[in-house]
């Protein structure tokens, strides 16, 4: 071959080579944005062990779970050598084997399952669609520059009125939102584009993990203590869709002359409230939650509680009230479960709100689509379906009768112990209950961290023997420094409004039943039942729990482990101190004002009475507190002067409370 044709030949690979180093990135790029608009993908923050504050874990020695008893590894081989053992320790009879499979699992689900609730927060409560949109919470990240941050500052992208708030379009609204160093998504949002159609949704790690910027590393377990839910929820253009979570049990009085007529399940029209009226009145009282609380109680009264700590080995029942007992995991699983199967998706309370409050199915539903976010999902009055019949055509959740992934119980609609809705959490492919109790097992075994202020040995011993003369240990025993009881309200004398929240459900309570939990979802019609055992709780404790009888409920002791962690304290979280006691008093003195509790100043005064009175003071100069039942009264059990205990004692006392240990033998 001439050099001639031999230059050409090199010459046409260089041209053929350029060709495909030019075609090769330009058919990536029509791959990549085929998937984006048209395909589906998610992500949600999950980090590595190497960013987390508390990576050692507790509670290695159980083996398996079995509706609330706790079968060590010793035990379990005991069992598993007689037939009645082998029958018991199945999944088919409700026992979870904890390995490092399912606490894997857990892990995963607790930063990244949301169970597809991004559809409700996305599609109908439209929480992106107003002054917070998904490009504002974008350009706040990308504005950290790898930074972490416990509270996630975004400009309003409109103006708005929220709750009688006015947002002006560049506004900072402090989210209270964490993001992790080194994440460009928040903790526990997942993000998810489906055809190219940006959505978010909110997993356990949201409320259940936190940032500490001292150490710039996460905290698994930690509450988010200063995460301003009830504004966040209150920007989205429909959050009259959350009025279940509000003091609104009338809608008739949001009736207007334009309100849309609908044919209800009792064979009569009725009519829906106006949307724009009820919006208002839902934000109203949304945005008077305090940072870091949540109502979880969906019973139309206005009653925010702290967002609880997931340090939770030996901490039951669960719930402030203690709601939370039947079940795996002591109840653990009936609280995770309740997040995703009613608190995240409001047309789980269709059938409660029916029977306890009179609300007409179709009204219920239509209440929540009249003003989607999602022109797609809204009903008009141009739709000749009901609502509900609407819904059912509109549902993402094929298998499922509400938004979110769930098993309909054998009992559901009916309400049990086990579940007010008559749900269960679950995806598609999984087993029943699989990723929820999953979830209880990752939460048994955390533990939290230390604090970062040093131990002292001395005040340690002392503030024990405080803690022991003082007569703590009374209610505050056992490993977890809880005796597990619910104690009446009449004898805590904290805010009673909260203990009250669930007595209605007394008239419509049916026995728990289930099904396998190794059984796949979706879950085949004619799969065998379970009757879920009730024997191992005290009837009285269930009453106090739910207010049933002639009690007036009642608010369980609270464990003490991770103290450090979880100010401001009590259920209604209204003890709230700064690091100066002086000028940062109560909820208007901290967290109103971007202020974080301080954790010693805080307990301070939860044992000194004159501290108490200079912080319920503060909390009744903010009137809106009052109006959701936050005060921070009772719990009057003072370790200070007028009871005999010095400023050491006390000192000595607060040190070691910070301090605690997981004490097998307390």
């Amino acid at each position: 071959m001439s050099e001639e044709n031999k230059s050409e030949n090199k010459s046409n690979k260089r041209r053929i080579v350029k060709r495909i180093a030019w075609v090769t990135p330009l058919i990536l790029i029509v791959v990549l944005m085929s998937i984006f608009f048209l395909g589906d993908w998610h992500y949600a923050y999950n980090p590595l062990m190497s960013k987390i504050l508390n990576p050692e874990r507790g509670n290695t020695e159980q083996a398996y779970e079995y509706w609330g008893v706790h079968v060590t590894h010793e035990e379990a081989d005991s069992l598993l050598q007689t037939e009645e053992g082998q029958r018991m320790l199945t999944p088919a009879n409700g026992a979870v084997r904890i390995d490092e499979d399912l606490l894997e699992l857990g892990r995963n689900a607790f930063y990244e399952e949301t169970f597809s609730n991004e559809f409700f927060f996305t599609d109908i409560l439209g929480m992106m669609n107003g002054p917070m949109s998904f490009w504002g919470v974008t350009k706040s990240l990308i504005s950290l520059r790898g930074r972490g941050t416990n509270n996630l500052r975004v400009r309003a992208a409109e103006d708005a009125v929220i709750g009688g708030r006015v947002i002006d379009q560049g506004d900072i609204i402090n989210t209270g939102i964490d993001v992790a160093k080194g994440a460009y998504v928040p903790l526990g949002m997942k993000i998810r584009f489906n055809r190219g159609k940006p959505m978010v949704g909110i997993s356990c790690a949201a409320c259940h993990s936190a940032y500490d910027p001292d150490s710039e590393m996460i905290i698994e377990g930690a509450p988010n203590s200063n995460l301003n839910a009830g504004l966040l929820l209150a920007m989205g253009t429909n959050s009259a869709s959350y009025f279940a979570n509000t003091d609104i049990d009338d809608l008739d009085r949001f009736i207007m002359e334009n309100s849309i007529q609908v044919m209800g399940s009792d064979g009569e029209l009725h009519y829906l409230p106006d949307p724009d009226s009820l919006e208002n009145a839902v934000d109203s009282t949304l945005t008077r939650w305090p940072p870091g609380n949540f109502d979880s109680s969906n019973e139309t009264r206005a009653t925010p509680t702290r967002i609880p700590d997931s340090f939770t080995l030996g901490d039951h029942p669960y719930g402030w009230t203690g709601f939370s007992m039947a079940g795996p995991f002591r109840g653990l699983s009936v609280l995770n479960n309740n997040v995703h199967a009613l608190n995240s998706d409001k047309f789980a309370d269709v059938e409660a709100f029916h029977r306890l409050h009179n609300i007409d199915r179709e009204v219920y539903v239509g209440s929540l689509l009249q003003n989607t976010a999602n022109e797609n999902y809204r009903y008009s009055l141009n739709n000749e379906e009901t609502p509900t019949e609407f819904f059912a055509r509109i549902n993402p959740t094929e298998e499922s009768p509400v938004s979110n992934h769930a098993v309909t119980l054998p009992s559901y609609p009916q309400s049990s112990f086990v579940t007010p809705s008559g749900l269960w959490a679950g995806t598609p492919g999984h087993k029943v209950l699989e990723e929820v109790n999953a979830m209880s097992a990752f939460q048994n075994s955390l533990v939290p961290p230390p604090p970062h202020e040093p131990i002292s040995t001395s005040n340690v011993i002392n503030g024990r023997r405080v803690f022991l003369d003082a007569g703590c240990r009374d209610c505050h025993s056992g490993p977890a420094f809880t005796n597990n009881l619910v104690l009446p309200v009449e004898e805590v004398g904290t805010e009673p409004m909260r203990a009250r929240a669930s007595e209605d459900f007394e008239e419509i309570m049916v026995p728990p039943t289930g099904y396998p939990f190794n059984g796949k979802i979706p879950v085949p019609p004619g799969t065998r039942t379970i009757d879920i055992p009730m024997d191992l709780i005290d009837q009285d404790q269930i009453n106090l729990a739910w207010a049933f009888g002639n009690t007036e409920g009642g608010y369980k002791v609270k464990g003490l482990l991770g103290l450090n962690w979880t100010p401001p304290y009590l259920h209604d979280g209204g003890v709230a101190v700064g690091a100066d006691p002086e000028t940062q008093l109560g909820l208007p003195g901290t967290l109103f004002r971007g202020i974080p509790a301080d954790p010693a100043q805080s307990l301070r005064a939860l044992l000194d009475r004159s501290l108490r009175e200079r912080v319920l003071e503060a909390n009744r100069r903010m009137p809106e507190l009052a109006q959701v039942n936050v005060k921070g009264i009772g719990h009057e059990f003072w370790v200070d002067e007028e009871n005999g205990f010095s400023q050491d004692q006390q000192e000595n006392l607060i040190h070691y409370l910070l301090h605690l240990e997981r004490d097998e033998e307390n």
